[in-house]
């Protein structure tokens, strides 16, 4: 929730090794000010020769990648459950469209907005038995440039590279997938809980993830 700035000493840091929690990093990935000390700065892609070897498994410490093109990552079940949470907020404001009319659309049910600021808004959807969240930040417009590391880029959404997700937390069936693309200044991250099955895989493919998503673009425009 809210903006965040990492300040230019933190900048370094990130770059010299520093622990970083890949969930934080890929959730909300490393975010700086548009200008520091005069420089501008732009959105970048931290690709795998710009970090050591060591470096690299610090920033991918606790994650697994699959074969089915998302990266499994340790999580609380307080991460799991942050769908459910933004209805809570006191700023929160329920949907007044008709109950019977969305029962006979495409399976993704409004519940309601909650408006961060100016330039965040997240979107409360239910899908099926699931909760689901979509924010939308123009974060050009906040002021702030985005860097990501190359290693979280599995998917395609709306022709940019995407970073998927899979959260699950330790002896819980429930899980949270974190869908997140940038582009034309605008950051999207999609949130949804899912369930493991018996065979320990959610119930939910990639496919369905990033279908899910088109749906909330379509209705979230204006």
């Amino acid at each position: 929730m809210g903006t965040t700035a990492i300040s230019a000493a933190q900048t370094t840091n990130a770059y010299q090794g520093a622990k970083v929690d890949p969930l934080e990093s890929n959730a909300r990935p490393l975010i700086f000010p548009a200008q520091i000390d005069g420089e501008v700065r732009h959105d970048r892609i931290i690709r795998k020769r710009d970090i050591t070897d060591d470096q690299r498994k610090s920033v991918l410490k606790g994650t697994e990648k699959t074969a089915e093109g998302y990266l499994k990552i340790e999580g609380s079940t307080e991460t799991i459950d942050l769908p459910s949470s933004f209805a809570n907020h006191p700023r929160f404001l329920k949907s007044q469209t008709n109950r019977s009319k969305q029962a006979v659309d495409d399976g993704l049910k409004l519940i309601g907005t909650l408006k961060e600021d100016d330039f965040r808004t997240d979107w409360q959807f239910q899908y099926k038995t699931f909760d689901v969240t979509f924010t939308v930040w123009n974060y050009k417009k906040a002021g702030a440039t985005i860097s990501v590391f190359e290693d979280f880029l599995n998917q395609t959404v709306q022709g940019v590279p995407a970073a998927l997700t899979l959260s699950q937390a330790e002896k819980s069936a429930k899980v949270l997938w974190k869908l997140t693309w940038w582009k034309d200044g605008v950051s999207y991250e999609l949130y949804i809980n899912d369930l493991l099955g018996k065979n320990n895989k959610p119930s939910m493919s990639p496919k369905e993830i990033i279908s899910i998503a088109q749906l909330a673009l379509d209705k979230t425009k204006g």
